[in-house]
This record gives C-alpha cells, sequence and structure tokens, in this order.
C-alpha cells in the first residue's frame, strides 16, 4: 500500500467528514451515559467482570475502530477499507433494530450517527469516488 497523492475527489473529503461525525457522536453518547453503556456490556459479556475502567477502554476502542478505516481510505485509497465501511454500517443497523425491538425506541443520537455514516459510506460508491480509488490501485502495481 502506498500513500495516495493529489486532491481527493469532493466525495471522499465529504465521507471522511460524516464519518469522523459520526465516530465523535457514538462516543460522546456512549460516554454521557457510561452507566447504561458498562450494562449493556455486562449484558453483552456476562462471563467477563466489566466495570467502569473497561467500559472506558471498551468505548475509546469502537471509536479507535471507527477511525481506522477512514484512514485507510483517505490516506491509502484502500479498497479493503472502502469495503468495510458498509459492512460496519450494516452492523450499526443491526444495532439499531435490536435496540428498537427491546426498548421500542431509538434514541436520537445513535439514529444521528447511523444516519451520518450511511450517507458517509454510500458517498464511497460515488461515479466521482470510483476512478480515485481505482487510480490508487494502478500505482500499487
Amino acid at each position: 500500500m502506498r500513500l495516495t497523492r493529489g486532491p481527493r475527489p469532493a466525495t471522499i473529503g465529504l465521507s471522511a467528514a460524516l464519518f469522523l461525525a459520526q465516530a465523535a457522536l457514538s462516543f460522546v453518547y456512549r460516554i454521557s451515559r457510561l452507566e447504561a453503556t458498562q450494562a449493556d456490556l455486562v449484558a453483552a459479556f456476562p462471563a467477563i467482570p466489566v466495570d467502569r475502567d473497561l467500559t472506558i477502554v471498551v468505548i475509546c476502542a469502537r471509536l479507535t475502530i471507527a477511525l481506522i478505516p477512514v484512514a485507510l481510505v483517505w490516506l491509502f485509497a484502500s479498497r479493503l477499507a472502502r469495503w468495510f465501511i458498509p459492512l460496519m454500517v450494516v452492523v450499526q443497523a443491526l444495532s439499531l433494530v435490536r435496540d428498537w425491538a427491546t426498548r421500542s425506541l431509538v434514541e436520537p443520537l445513535p439514529l444521528a450517527a447511523f444516519l451520518l455514516s450511511l450517507a458517509g459510506g454510500t458517498l464511497l460508491f460515488t461515479p466521482a469516488a470510483a476512478p480515485w480509488f481505482a487510480a490508487a490501485n494502478r500505482r500499487d502495481r
């Protein structure tokens, strides 16, 4: 993988901005409701003793995991990251559906974060973005 040089298409820049906003919204939402996030982790992983510190580590890890594919697309025009991002959007959608089914309510911040990531993921597959990924792939050979 080589560093991609030159101007990025506007869709790549907008996609990166939307994903940064999505990651920040998710982080703020989870850290602002630390006890509830900890309870969600306890419910998801009952065999693991989850305390406040582990909850904060998991929240920060989720932020990092969200930012890595964005950096890979921005810096390297990574086609693997381009396809990983929609996978992350699908997982986020499934999480919203689960929340909606169990709580019969989707909170505004997670919904906004999902919509931002959906828009950002869609922008990676626009006609303006395709030549940029293709050109980066030719440079790697």
